[in-house]
């Protein structure tokens, strides 16, 4: 058996907040149009990151803009998300704690290790404040992971991505069943099949 090394989060990636927004925004939409991440997400179960418009009076520094595979955590209040983005060229805003993995460790890999449970409950641990709870950005840095070789980084990492599109499509599939099911009564019963 080959033993691991723990790495801390700040091993294993650049981590910083994103960018406020309200610094920059054109009240007369004269300037720059740029797409930013909301902190709405999408409804859908996956909860996926949604964008919106923008315009923007100065320019933001590049490291604010995501680049394919940053890894967002939105750790502020009761909703605690983990996201992955895929787009490049957004702007992270400052509800987002940007987590960029370095190039010598798999992004997606990492990401999972983020949405684990164990990763959760030290979260719980580190959260502050009393009515809006909230995980400070060096004490994020100090978590420790287990951390294989990259060859096993990238075979778990697939393979837990393919767990998540596995799942996915099962949704999809009780989604279909369930509205099969309200067809086959309607067919039969007619659309009126209930009434006082």
């Amino acid at each position: 058996m080959i033993l691991l090394d723990y790495k801390s989060l700040n091993q294993i990636a650049e981590i910083f907040n994103g960018v406020r927004i309200t610094r920059y925004v054109d009240q007369n939409n004269k300037n720059t149009n740029n797409k930013v991440f909301t902190s709405k997400l999408s409804k859908t179960p996956e909860k996926e990151l949604k964008t919106e418009n923008v315009y923007l009076t100065y320019e933001i520094d590049e490291k604010f803009y995501s680049q394919r595979n940053d890894i967002l955590l939105q750790l502020i209040g009761s909703v605690k998300t983990t996201q992955i983005t895929e787009e490049v060229g957004i702007i992270i805003p400052m509800n987002y704690i940007v987590i960029r993995v370095h190039e010598d460790y798999n992004p997606v890999f990492v990401y999972y290790l983020l949405k684990s449970m164990r990763f959760a409950d030290m979260l719980e641990k580190l959260s502050e404040g009393s009515n809006s709870r909230f995980v400070r950005i060096p004490h994020l840095k100090q978590i420790k992971f287990k951390i294989p070789d990259i060859k096993t980084q990238n075979d778990y990492g697939k393979l837990m991505k393919l767990l998540d599109e596995k799942y996915k499509l099962e949704r999809k599939q009780m989604e279909i069943n369930k509205k099969l099911q309200t067809a086959i009564i309607m067919d039969k019963l007619g659309d009126k099949y209930v009434k006082l």
